[in-house]
């Protein structure tokens, strides 16, 4: 797409930090219904979290995930 034809930037309010991020729809997941949503780096928002967010939650679910005192 060229910028003249990009849409504007959809914003949205992030569940977890509460900041103002960049939400844009980027196509349809395989069942056709549900719209998939990137931020301005094609990063994928899982749901209301935003990616940076999400990391986050990923990385200290790994960290716990891989301690061997847990399993």
């Amino acid at each position: 797409m060229s910028d003249q034809e990009k849409k504007p930037d959809t914003i949205a309010i992030c569940k977890v930090c509460q900041e103002k991020k960049v939400r844009n729809p980027s196509g349809k997941f395989p069942n056709g219904r549900d719209t998939k949503f990137v931020n301005e780096k094609d990063r994928s928002w899982n749901g209301k979290r935003c990616p940076d967010c999400q990391g986050k939650k990923m990385g200290a679910h790994m960290k716990a995930k891989r301690n061997k005192d847990v399993q």
